[in-house]
């Protein structure tokens, strides 16, 4: 029986095209190499040259098995992707609004969660703004972000909670009410700077309702008074003021441990988170005026050393003698 050259290099060639059809495109690309073998030498086929037609058809069967070993064999990843792979998730950011100041200022709530082995502990709370004039921590908040994300800590991040006063450069929010002394607190004092009643304000409103949720086992507010850099603190949170103070003062030999501001602070976030529900809170304070610079690696130094803490016992209490110091001012508060 004669051969059919012509009838042997089609069957091949079809058989080839079936095995990378839904191959790679670097299979693809033997596939249409191979094709040529028909499509220009047409005088092997004609001419009915049996011997250069099978080694033709030795090499269309050669390339399919190249290509279909591309196609059955898994694809290794570069080594920037297996570098990516092997890394660990490290979390997501959630952002939303969770109230309007008095302008119609949205005030926002950036929630950061972790992986999914700590998705269940209570978060940290940290407010960047409280009093308009008090913008120093404001600008480290990108610092802020980083030490949650390197710490894996649930955290809830209200960047600003009073961008009314913030835009203006004053104390209070656009009624003039201090939005640290408008909680409801045992020893609220009505008056036009505390506001007529406790929560009187919507953006203590807002912010109230969003720790009523959270129920954050620890609460960071950042301020700056002209006696700073130094760290106060209410409820059992002593020796996290000092873990922090000790931290930040590897950056600048100024900062130490407060435990009382010398001063009444009715009304005051404070009051009613640390000392009436006995929740660790930190008041922050920076020095007025204090660099950018000098702001955000303090702050980054004393942050990671407070959220490793948290992270590994939320309920910290107990003494520390070290970076203590006496109450910043005699009897009134800072402006």
């Amino acid at each position: 029986m004669r051969t059919n050259p012509q009838l042997i290099v089609g069957r091949a060639l079809a058989i080839f095209g079936d095995a990378t059809s839904k191959c790679s495109p670097k299979a693809m690309s033997i596939r249409r190499t191979v094709g040529s073998v028909k499509n220009n030498r047409p005088d092997l086929i004609q001419g009915g040259r049996v011997r250069h037609v099978l080694r033709a058809v030795g090499g269309v069967a050669g390339c399919a098995a190249v290509a279909l070993a591309a196609c059955s064999s898994p694809q290794l990843p570069d080594r920037k992707e297996a570098e990516v792979s092997q890394q660990p998730a490290v979390g997501s950011w959630e952002r939303r609004v969770i109230g309007q100041s008095r302008h119609q200022r949205a005030i926002t709530a950036e929630s950061y969660a972790p992986a999914a082995s700590r998705a269940a502990e209570e978060p940290v709370v940290i407010i960047g703004c409280i009093h308009g004039d008090e913008p120093e921590g404001l600008a480290a908040l990108g610092v802020v972000r980083a030490e949650i994300e390197a710490a894996q800590r649930r955290v809830v991040l209200v960047e600003n909670m009073n961008p009314d006063g913030e835009a203006e450069s004053g104390r209070g929010n656009a009624a003039g009410v201090d939005l640290n002394r408008n909680w409801p607190t045992a020893n609220f004092r009505p008056s036009r700077a505390h506001g007529p009643s406790p929560l009187s304000e919507p953006e203590t409103q807002a912010v109230f309702k969003l720790m009523e949720d959270a129920r954050p086992s620890l609460v960071i507010v950042l301020h700056s008074a002209r006696s700073g850099p130094f760290v106060n603190f209410d409820g059992p949170a002593e020796d996290l003021a000092a873990r922090f103070a000790d931290a930040a003062q590897k950056v600048d030999g100024r900062w130490r441990a407060v435990p009382d501001m010398g001063y009444p602070t009715p009304g005051s976030l404070g009051t009613l988170i640390g000392r009436e529900r006995g929740v660790p809170i930190l008041t922050i304070e920076f020095r007025r005026g204090q660099a950018p610079d000098s702001v955000r690696s303090s702050l980054a130094a004393g942050l990671r050393a407070v959220l490793r803490a948290a992270t590994a016992a939320p309920q910290i209490t107990g003494t520390r003698e070290r970076s203590r110091s006496k109450p910043p001012s005699a009897g009134r508060p800072e402006p």
